[in-house]
């Protein structure tokens, strides 16, 4: 971090986003600062980003969020290689989050 940064951090305190990600971030927490707590938003592993996994992936159907923002709770419906894994949703079930979970490149469509 630059000294700038640093700097500005110490005279107006860290923003509550950057207090957010401070770690790595539990999908829930990650979630939150978008809009609609980020349901509809298609999550993927950051282990599976840049392998032959890019096309399996969990879309966001509920998130609740504990209060402090601390942890929280996320369902959804899987896709595998594209297809539904399953017909409804469930629980995604993180663990302890050894793995961060960030948003899925989507390849932009040629016109």
């Amino acid at each position: 971090m630059s000294a700038v940064v640093r700097e500005i951090y110490r005279k107006h305190g860290t923003p509550p986003v950057a207090k957010i990600f401070t770690g790595h971030p539990l999908l829930a927490q990650m979630l939150n600062v978008f809009k609609g707590r980020g349901v509809g938003r298609e999550v993927i592993p950051a282990a599976w980003v840049g392998t032959a996994r890019n096309d399996c992936y969990v879309v966001v159907s509920k998130v609740e969020v504990a209060k402090g923002l601390k942890s929280g709770r996320v369902w959804g419906t899987q896709y595998w290689h594209g297809k539904p894994a399953s017909k409804s949703n469930h629980r995604i079930r993180t663990g302890s989050m050894t793995w961060t979970v960030r948003d899925l490149p989507r390849p932009k469509c040629l016109p």
